[in-house]
This record gives structure tokens, C-alpha cells and sequence, in this order.
């Protein structure tokens, strides 16, 4: 599998998990999973980016 697949795989991963995280634990740790989430958004970001030839540090 190349780098770019696994990340992306991994990507999905993380998102079911943060989901589920966000509708089990959002009352306590709702601060926590925004900060996931956005760490996520970041890292799919710099996904696309270099899969359209552009790479960008974050």
C-alpha cells in the first residue's frame, strides 16, 4: 500500500473513532474532540494538497 492510501485510510479510521467519541463523550471532553477534529481537518488538508502536487507544511 502506498503512503498516500494508508494516510487516507487512516484518516477514515480516525473519523469513525472521533465520531463515536464525539456521541459517547461529548458532555465531558466536547473541547478534547473539537481539537481532534480539527487536527483531522488540517491533516486531510495537507493530503489534498500533496496529491495535487502542492506541498504544504502545517
Amino acid at each position: 500500500m502506498k503512503p498516500y492510501d494508508a494516510n487516507l485510510r487512516q484518516l477514515e479510521i480516525w473519523k469513525k473513532t472521533i465520531g463515536y467519541e464525539i456521541k459517547m463523550m461529548a458532555p465531558q471532553s466536547k473541547d478534547a474532540c473539537d481539537d481532534f477534529v480539527m487536527r483531522l481537518l488540517r491533516f486531510e488538508k495537507q493530503l489534498q494538497a500533496e496529491a495535487a502536487g502542492k506541498t504544504e507544511k502545517i
